[in-house]
């Protein structure tokens, strides 16, 4: 098993600058790449998490956006606050890698005939979730720094987040790191099958593009919905 999460170790840093490396070691196992990838992306997750709300200005301005989200936090114990941040880290975490993994095995087989399969397109978007991990990272550094929740490298900045919530949600998504994690999972896909990763780069730019559209769609109606209350 220690064998096996070296290699998963492995494969998360070839995502950033190689993504054609990592399904070449046919004894890559799916499961060890998920486990590593979800523990590393949790961790990261809950961790930002805590030192974000560790600055009173930073947890105001969250407070202004989700206001619900913020005063059940504030109500909770400690030690149940903590442990209820980490249980949704590992939800989110694993449900948009599984989101992914799926966008991404149905596009490869739609757009470039190739013939993926689903533990394929598991294991690329595990081995991309080291750059979502980076950008959190940064996205929480960059935060504190200028003591704003409109920090990062994102889209975010263009509008107020307490004037408007939703949309400053859903620029928030509009994220140069987050697009390179799609691609790098494409890359890593289609890769395997003897693509060029240009290849790859579209496909990924394709899902990132669909995920903004999902996500915008349910802005809009988180908006309507809000306006009708």
């Amino acid at each position: 098993m220690e064998f096996q999460v070296v290699k998963a170790m492995r494969a998360l840093r070839d995502a950033f600058v190689h993504p054609e490396r990592v399904l070449l070691d046919t004894e890559l196992r799916v499961v060890s790449m998920f486990a590593v990838a979800m523990l590393l992306l949790t961790t990261v997750n809950t961790t930002t998490a805590v030192v974000v709300q560790q600055h009173p200005e930073l947890a105001h301005q969250m407070q202004q956006v989700r206001p619900s989200e913020s005063e059940a936090n504030q109500e909770a114990v400690p030690n149940r606050e903590f442990t209820g941040q980490l249980g949704g880290a590992l939800v989110v975490s694993m449900g948009s890698t599984l989101a992914l993994a799926a966008l991404l095995y149905v596009l490869v087989r739609f757009m470039l005939n190739v013939p993926a399969t689903f533990t394929q397109s598991l294991m690329a978007a595990s081995a991309a979730v080291g750059i979502g991990a980076a950008g959190t990272i940064l996205l929480a550094g960059l935060q504190v720094a200028f003591g704003s929740i409109q920090a990062g490298p994102h889209l975010g900045w263009l509008v107020s987040p307490s004037a408007s919530p939703h949309l400053f949600a859903w620029l928030q998504r509009v994220n140069v790191l987050t697009a390179w994690e799609h691609m790098a999972a494409a890359s890593v896909l289609v890769s395997a099958h003897g693509h060029h990763i240009t290849y790859g780069r579209v496909v990924g730019v394709t899902s990132w593009l669909i995920t903004l559209i999902v996500f915008g769609g349910f802005s809009l109606l988180a908006w309507i919905l809000s306006g009708a209350q």
